[in-house]
């Protein structure tokens, strides 16, 4: 399986749109995945645009960390304390360390290859499943 990454921005979306398009459509088995500020923001929208994205890549946990709040507003189901106990047991496992003085976290090593594995499993596994299940 081959993997594209491909920077975008707000000036240049539509092209960068296109040639996710191109990308797909040259190599269907290949999966696009869009970076940048643009697609950060506007992630699910960006998606629902162009049928050949298949990800995007929100680095916003990357540059200013993870905290407690930024986690509650993506799993919006977990109270305060909830999500405080899943950070320490993630913590515990290693797969998130603290940054000093801060409530904020990173991940680390094993925490970016546990993500990227549960992203490929997903990718080649689960919704390849799920798409030949009988529909209910």
């Amino acid at each position: 399986m081959k993997i594209v990454f491909l920077g975008t921005s707000a000036p240049s979306i539509e092209f960068d749109l296109e040639t996710a398009a191109a990308v797909k459509q040259l190599s269907p088995e290949t999966f696009v995945a869009l970076l940048g500020s643009h697609v950060t923001y506007f992630d699910q929208e960006t998606v629902a645009q162009t049928p050949a994205v298949d990800a995007v890549v929100r680095g916003e946990f990357a540059i200013s960390g993870l905290t407690n709040r930024a986690m509650r507003r993506v799993l919006p189901s977990y109270s305060g304390s909830q999500m405080g106990r899943v950070l320490k047991r993630l913590r515990l496992h290693g797969i998130i360390k603290r940054i000093g003085r801060t409530y904020k976290y990173y991940l680390t090593a094993l925490g970016r290859a546990a993500t990227a594995g549960a992203l490929k499993l997903r990718e080649c596994i689960v919704l390849p499943a799920l798409a030949l299940a009988p529909a209910r």
